[in-house]
């Protein structure tokens, strides 16, 4: 899928940061990379998180990250510049495949969209990005102490290091939680004891709806170690299979 090759293309590009001992990766995304990435996440119904994707910089592990400085400039900028200077550049053949939805967004709907509707629609989408970031990262910052103040740790008394230890939630205080920070807490939750940010809106819905259940529930959460969870009387409990 584009998810797992965009996911391989930057797994490669920290293999090599780390073999080259470089500090920094960057990249040539343009403002017209990040309008498709957005209305391309739109369609796809992700939330604020995935609507503000494609920033200017962020970590790749500890030490390397990653930038993208022409983040401000057009497509049509750097292709000018290149041809300007007489500076080679490469075309990916993949661009081309219209099976592919990404490049249907970029060779048909935006045209349609800046001819039909508005001209400047790449800079209303940058524009729409800008804001959902500034509050995400907002949200993020009060989902990160909520989760930190509902989290109690369900040790084994044979062994402190004991594999069983995962962190208990409580769910009387998710239910006290707005439900925007709701969502980023579990969200947070999950993706902690799973071991991978791909936690679906739904798994987190299906979650939060067990906060007044008060029959026991057990569900199977992705992640390489399948882990468990276990609902049962507002506490959300995680398990590991032996």
């Amino acid at each position: 899928s584009e998810a797992r090759a965009r996911d391989w293309r930057y797994q490669m590009l920290l293999q090599t940061a780390r073999a080259e001992h470089y500090d920094h990766v960057v990249t040539g995304h343009t403002l017209t990379d990040r309008a498709e990435t957005i209305l391309f996440n739109l369609f796809r119904g992700s939330g604020s998180q995935g609507l503000a994707s494609l920033q200017w910089k962020r970590n790749l592990d500890d030490r390397i990250s990653l930038a993208r400085p022409m983040l401000n400039l057009r497509r049509m900028d750097t292709a000018r510049f290149c041809n300007e200077f007489e500076i080679p550049y490469w075309k990916d053949v993949y661009n081309e495949d219209m099976t592919k939805s990404r490049n249907r967004i970029r060779k048909e709907i935006l045209p349609l969209i800046r001819r039909y509707l508005n001209p400047q629609v790449d800079l209303a989408l940058i524009r729409i990005g800008d804001i959902l970031s500034d509050e995400s990262r907002y949200l993020d910052s009060i989902a990160q102490e909520a989760l930190a103040t509902s989290l109690t740790l369900n040790s084994s008394p044979s062994s402190s290091s004991d594999p069983r230890n995962q962190p208990t939630l409580d769910g009387t205080k998710l239910n006290q939680m707005d439900v925007a920070v709701q969502r980023r807490v579990l969200r947070r939750f999950l993706s902690q004891v799973c071991g991978t940010d791909a936690i679906s809106f739904r798994l987190v819905e299906k979650i939060r709806a067990l906060q007044h259940s008060k029959t026991p529930v057990r569900i199977s959460l992705p992640g390489k170690t399948r882990p468990i969870l276990y609902s049962s009387r507002g506490v959300f409990e995680i398990r590991h299979n032996p």
